[in-house]
């Protein structure tokens, strides 16, 4: 059995195994939303790499990031205008000094959440402070949505991996209310991006991320 071989089986294990099992996480504290809703898309933590001749060699490609930010950007404002949500986009290409914190503790929340759904464990409140939170007052959003996918593509088959025995469950997403800084909802899906026939992301049209989108927003209370 050759490389490419074995990573796409190790693909289509994990995805028999977890891809209709998503990690949701709904807030049954949360106040209802507004009719009228509006969600600040935070600078999403993006990284495609790609696999080298050996699984260990690993080289992350500013380029396939960088396209798939955009695409994942473009593909959300047309998501949230068809469901009547204003989608409002934060300033900066990546997140400003003053709110580096908003990114580090919502990413803290995920990392917590995700243990959380898979271990069965008790859930608490997961929140941002709303020292953080009150910085981003000037959009005027009632929420924020913050996306981070960490994902491995096998030059060779052109198969990306978003989940294998080394990283793990890596496309996330979590909705925050600005009004609390209270985690809404949340969902960790590891095979999503299959959705996207195992191409490149930096290749995948408004159509694929889509696709992508009705098993990563599982459950999406908007």
């Amino acid at each position: 059995m050759n490389r490419t071989t074995i990573w796409i089986a190790l693909a289509v294990l994990f995805a028999g195994g977890c891809a209709s099992s998503p990690v949701v996480f709904v807030s049954d504290t949360a106040s209802p939303p507004p009719s009228d809703a509006s969600v600040l898309i935070l600078p999403a933590d993006i990284e495609i790499s790609e696999l080298g001749a050996a699984p260990i060699y690993i080289r992350p490609r500013a380029d396939w990031s960088q396209a798939a930010t955009q695409g994942l950007y473009d593909a959300l404002d047309v998501w949230f205008s068809e469901r009547g949500v204003k989608p409002i986009r934060y300033a900066h290409d990546t997140i400003a000094n003053e709110d580096s914190e908003v990114i580090r503790v919502a990413t803290i929340n995920l990392d917590i959440i995700q243990w959380a759904q898979e271990e069965g464990a008790f859930h608490g409140i997961y929140s941002v402070p709303s020292e953080f939170m009150d910085r981003l007052d000037e959009y005027g959003a009632d929420y924020a949505l913050f996306v981070t996918m960490f994902a491995r593509r096998d030059p060779g088959s052109g198969v990306l991996l978003t989940y294998n025995l080394l990283t793990g469950s890596l496309f996330r997403a979590a909705l925050f209310d600005l009004a609390d800084g209270k985690v809404v909802w949340a969902n960790i899906v590891p095979m999503a991006w299959l959705r996207l026939r195992m191409g490149n992301p930096a290749e995948a049209d408004a159509e694929r991320w889509l696709r992508s989108f009705e098993t990563l927003f599982h459950g999406f209370p908007l």
